[in-house]
């Protein structure tokens, strides 16, 4: 990988790998793992073809045609310079957003991974268009070094623990790794020493992350969880949980399981896609829905939802959780609109680091985009994608306001007394 950044090298690797791995058994099982755990494995053919589409995807995309886009000079059409005022007075604003985000989730028992409780609240179609977690990302990497970024990544992490989001972990992992890469600063002594305790604890922490996830959706069924997992440690031996949870891992990193679903299903999927019971791609992202909600225009689900209830019939209610599709699955539905959605891909591609670039650039600032082409993009989780795009504008309107507040001396005053 001559050319290609160091701090992202390590990641593009660690993906592809879990894939292969998760290939192999799969191969060596006759049975699915991840979201389609315990799905018996109908065509080794389609597995080999699913793990080729899937590494070839991304090693293309997160390597050539993003160095491409990222050497890209954009003029930038607003001013988005920060004084050490401006970057706390938006620290600040995005630590009150994240706090009553939080405190929203609490009361209304909602947005806690694995649940499917619903809200009618009003303030629902707030966060909807104000995704604070996404909006968070954005600020990592462009805030990282300022004052009130601690506080802030205290809040996000605080926030999602208590609602069993496991991501965190990898998402400032990554981004504290590309810090510590440039800087010079890896020890790799510790890095193997964390790593090697990281593998024999992850079973642990899987169930703590199930355990968070139980409270969070209902509190009344947690009492003598820890004692039953020790009397499952204890009859089923820990090398045997522990492979589980290795599993359990490398079956979260991969999406060549959903694409092999997909090429065996594949005719039925596009009779239903060609019956309009799939939300077509461009339709699918934020600013749409928010067009559809504006004239009551109705949809059917995206793919993601639809395929949950393709491959899991005997679910109660469809449109309670979805699943990766992966990039490559609209090219085997829709194979004669191929180059469009390609076209599509690439424009949302390019908006990404285009809009990013409106922001004075740090060696930090495109972390945050390869992150999400890493996890949003490659996985086919578009609605994600464009949501991350659209915090990036969401970000822009907050650092343009907070430049506002920043001339004003009421606000330059506080700030000083803060400090």
């Amino acid at each position: 990988m001559i050319g290609f950044k160091p701090e992202y090298r390590i990641w593009l690797i660690a993906y592809i790998t879990a894939n292969v791995i998760a290939t192999i058994i799969m191969y060596n099982t006759n049975t699915l793992i991840g979201d389609v755990v315990t799905t018996r494995l109908f065509s080794v053919t389609d597995l080999w073809l699913a793990s080729g589409i899937v590494v070839l995807s991304y090693f293309v995309f997160l390597k050539p045609i993003y160095q491409f886009f990222s050497k890209i000079k954009v003029s930038q059409f607003i001013d988005l310079t920060t004084n050490e005022r401006a970057a706390k007075i938006a620290g600040y604003i995005l630590l009150v957003l994240q706090i009553t985000y939080l405190i929203f989730n609490l009361v209304e028992g909602v947005n806690v991974a694995g649940s499917t409780q619903k809200t009618q609240s009003p303030l629902l179609f707030f966060w909807i268009f104000t995704p604070v977690d996404m909006i968070f990302l954005v600020y990592y990497g462009q805030f990282r070094n300022t004052s009130m970024f601690k506080y802030n990544l205290i809040a996000y992490l605080i926030s999602n623990i208590l609602r069993g989001w496991a991501a965190v972990y990898l998402f400032v992992l990554f981004f504290e790794w590309c810090q510590m890469v440039r800087k010079g600063k890896i020890n790799y002594g510790l890095i193997t020493l964390l790593g090697v305790l990281m593998f024999f604890l992850y079973p642990y922490l899987l169930y703590i992350k199930l355990v968070l996830r139980t409270v969070g959706s209902n509190s009344g069924v947690t009492d003598g969880f820890f004692t039953i997992f020790m009397q499952v440690i204890e009859s089923r031996g820990y090398l045997e949980f522990l492979e589980e949870g290795i599993t359990h891992l490398i079956g979260r990193l991969q999406y060549t399981s959903i694409v092999v679903e997909i090429l065996h299903y594949r005719d039925q999927i596009i009779l239903l896609n060609e019956q309009g019971a799939i939300l077509p791609f461009w339709q699918d992202g934020l600013p749409q829905l928010a067009y559809r909600k504006a004239l009551g225009i109705q949809a059917p689900f995206n793919l993601g939802v639809v395929l949950t209830d393709f491959f899991f019939p005997q679910q109660e209610f469809v449109g309670r959780w979805n699943i990766n599709p992966g990039l490559a699955a609209w090219f085997i539905i829709t194979p004669l609109w191929s180059l469009p959605y390609l076209l599509y891909i690439l424009l949302l591609c390019f908006l990404s680091i285009w809009f990013m670039k409106q922001f004075p650039l740090n060696n930090g600032s495109l972390d945050a985009v390869w992150l999400a082409w890493l996890v949003f993009l490659l996985p086919g989780w578009i609605n994600a994608f464009i949501g991350f795009i659209y915090s990036i504008l969401l970000m822009m309107i907050i650092v343009k306001f907070a430049r506002y507040l920043a001339k004003i001396r009421v606000f330059q005053s506080t700030v000083v007394e803060v400090e």
